[in-house]
């Protein structure tokens, strides 16, 4: 059994840091195979000048980019392949990594393949218990949304073959098309639901384990000696940030539920899901 790991990589080094020394000894501990982890790395970015809301790399530092290159040549990925792309598709730039890391995982034989973005982490140390969780599911995720995250998700052969298509034609990509909408229409089962807890991120938006201060938290938790490292990209002191109580915790849930538009949505795409998985 394998797994494979793509860490969509542009300008942030400090999570798939994270991840390849500290998180990845966790999984390869519980995994019943091999795991292999793969930076995809996209080395043609846009110029930060012409900054739009809707793309997040155009909004940080263009030095973070160099940093990408100097932690990479300085041994910091050790465990890891490092495959690279310049590929500018200026309506959506990160398709071309979405699609290379899509290749990657099929043309390694993954029986399973985790996403990850480079400003999230995965610690997943329940990856043992997949065969079970998944059974005849296509896709695992950490969080319940009508369309699929991906920051963190886990597909299987099958549904990356579906996916492969659409993301190689770049061209077809737009504002309008979001990466997000367009997994979800790969679906053809149910999701597996994996434990949010395993997968943070950090965003501008509050939500259940997301944000600066959840990552904080794992961090200390996993790799207690680089936690100083977040302060690189998260802004300094964001090592100190205070752990979120559980009440936090339970008021995110409920807001994050009581969005009506939101919810709405997720019941009508799961009952999609399963009518697809029952034809």
């Amino acid at each position: 059994m394998k797994l494979v790991v793509t860490i969509l990589q542009a300008r942030r080094v400090v999570m798939p840091y994270i991840f390849v020394k500290h998180a990845l000894p966790r999984m390869q501990a519980v995994f019943p195979g091999q795991i292999e982890v793969v930076l995809v790395q996209h080395r043609s970015l846009p110029d930060p000048k012409q900054s739009d809301p809707f793309l997040e790399t155009t909004k940080t530092d263009p030095s973070w980019g160099e940093r990408v290159v100097e932690w990479t040549e300085a041994g910091r990925y050790e465990g890891a392949d490092v495959v690279t792309h310049d590929v500018h598709n200026p309506n959506y730039p990160s398709i071309p990594t979405f699609h290379r890391a899509c290749v990657e995982a099929l043309n390694r034989g993954a029986d399973y393949h985790l996403w990850i973005e480079d400003d999230a982490l995965v610690c997943d140390e329940n990856c043992g218990r997949w065969p079970a969780i998944f059974g005849d599911r296509e896709m695992g995720v950490y969080r319940h949304f009508s369309e699929v995250n991906a920051a963190f998700f886990v597909t299987r052969p099958a549904f990356d073959e579906r996916a492969l298509p659409g993301l190689e034609r770049y061209a077809h990509w737009t504002k309008g098309e979001r990466i997000e909408r367009y997994l979800r229409r790969q679906l053809r089962t149910p999701r597996a639901h994996l434990n949010p807890a395993y997968a943070v991120r950090n965003h501008r938006n509050p939500f259940p384990y997301t944000g600066a201060r959840f990552v904080a938290e794992m961090v200390r938790r996993i790799a207690p000696e680089d936690v100083e490292l977040l302060d690189l990209e998260l802004g300094e002191g964001a090592s100190r940030l205070p752990p979120v109580s559980s009440r936090e915790l339970r008021w995110l849930w409920v807001r994050d539920w009581a969005r009506p538009v939101e919810l709405a949505r997720r019941v009508k795409n799961g009952l999609v899901e399963r009518a697809r998985g029952r034809l």
